[in-house]
């Protein structure tokens, strides 16, 4: 009876609790990253005379996009010798073009537009994109500084598999070794 006991919970009630217990911690990440989307920035602007640059200084960071509802949620964008802009204070359509603003903590303003794919003036289903227009100002510098004619790219990042998904994949690991039949 024992015996019997310990083969039902080994062949049946383990490997469904795995399944279960997979399935549970995996759904919120399917689902999440069907929703927000990263995305890689990169380009060059122009800068006045005599900025530490010269003429092309290069930006990158992130756009955090929600793809389902259309939203910019976060910005993390660096320009040579300012703080990273990291505080929309602006993000909307204008006719066929997305227009983003951000502050970073000295105040400094940066806006920018871009174009997007694959429905124009939409961040909802965003792949991708092209910035053009940006412009930088810091009125923290003496002159102040100016990037302008900037253009660069939106590019979505490849996603790193977090601990749960990882987790998950393993109970259902656990689950295929512990299935009825396995064992010879």
């Amino acid at each position: 009876m024992k015996e019997n006991f310990y083969s039902l919970l080994g062949r049946f009630v383990l490997p469904s609790l795995a399944v279960l217990i997979a399935l549970a911690l995996l759904a919120p990440a399917f689902a999440a990253a069907d929703t927000i989307t990263t995305f890689d920035i990169s380009g060059t602007a122009s800068a006045n005379a005599g900025q530490s640059c010269g003429n092309d200084c290069t930006f990158s960071g992130t756009l955090t996009v929600d793809v389902t509802a259309g939203s910019l949620t976060a910005v993390d964008i660096t320009f040579p010798g300012l703080t990273a802009f990291d505080d929309v204070f602006q993000s909307n359509s204008e006719s066929s073009l997305w227009t983003v603003g951000a502050y970073n903590s000295t105040n400094d303003m940066l806006t920018f537009a871009l174009t997007t794919s694959p429905t124009e003036g939409s961040l909802v289903g965003l792949t991708g994109g092209t910035i053009f227009g940006a412009v930088v100002l810091s009125t923290t510098t003496n002159p102040p500084y100016l990037f302008n004619e900037g253009q660069g790219s939106i590019t979505a990042l490849t996603p790193e598999p977090s601990s749960l998904v990882l987790f998950g994949l393993g109970m259902l690991g656990l689950a295929f070794v512990c299935r009825p039949g396995a064992r010879a």
